[in-house]
């Protein structure tokens, strides 16, 4: 198991009154009953090697000791080693305690297909209820089975148990691969109560 907890009001409030001084007045913005750093960081960008992971481990670490409570990756940001860099930056900022769970914002994605087509036809085509067609260009997948195993991916590769935000990564992938009322429907599937 991960960390537990979430982002709450509560503790993101306490991260905004820790920093507004040094950052300023109206860094932080309210949404969704939290407190938001007006900059995030994301970690899509960089080699998939370990000098890579070290170098965002050490930049999400920074920035987040710093104020930036808005850290953003992807399932398959450096084919899964940006959102693994980020849970390294978490363990060590939750060890030293520098911030608690409650005051960051963890933010992730899923559809995009981290290792290819390949993979993604070895590792999900005929379990459950996917097919071939779930995939859209090689690249993308928007099929509820294949976002909750990416969720619990992240979920494994952040080290926290609860996600605050799980985006469908660029829905738009597939607009214009399929047919309107199919790319309709898997929206429908891929956020039901939306």
């Amino acid at each position: 198991m991960g960390i537990a907890g979430r982002a709450t009001e509560e503790g993101t409030a306490r991260l905004a009154a820790r920093h507004q001084g040094a950052l300023g007045k109206g860094h932080y913005s309210r949404a969704k009953n939290l407190n938001w750093s007006s900059v995030g960081i994301g970690t899509n960008l960089g080699g998939q090697d370990d000098a890579t992971d070290a170098l965002v481990a050490d930049a999400v670490e920074g920035v987040v000791a710093g104020g930036l409570n808005v850290i953003d990756s992807a399932a398959n940001y450096r084919r899964g080693r940006g959102e693994e860099s980020v849970g390294v930056a978490l363990d060590r900022l939750f060890t030293k305690s520098t911030v608690q769970r409650d005051e960051v914002i963890v933010c992730t994605k899923g559809g995009y297909l981290p290792h290819g087509g390949a993979w993604f036809e070895e590792h999900f085509v005929g379990q459950g209820t996917i097919t071939a067609e779930d995939m859209v260009g090689g690249s993308h997948s928007m099929h509820p089975e294949y976002l909750d195993s990416q969720l619990e991916r992240s979920r494994l590769n952040l080290g926290v148990d609860t996600i605050d935000v799980h985006y469908v990564h660029n829905p738009e992938a597939q607009a214009g691969k399929v047919v309107p009322e199919v790319f309709d429907a898997r929206m429908e599937a891929a956020i039901p109560n939306a």
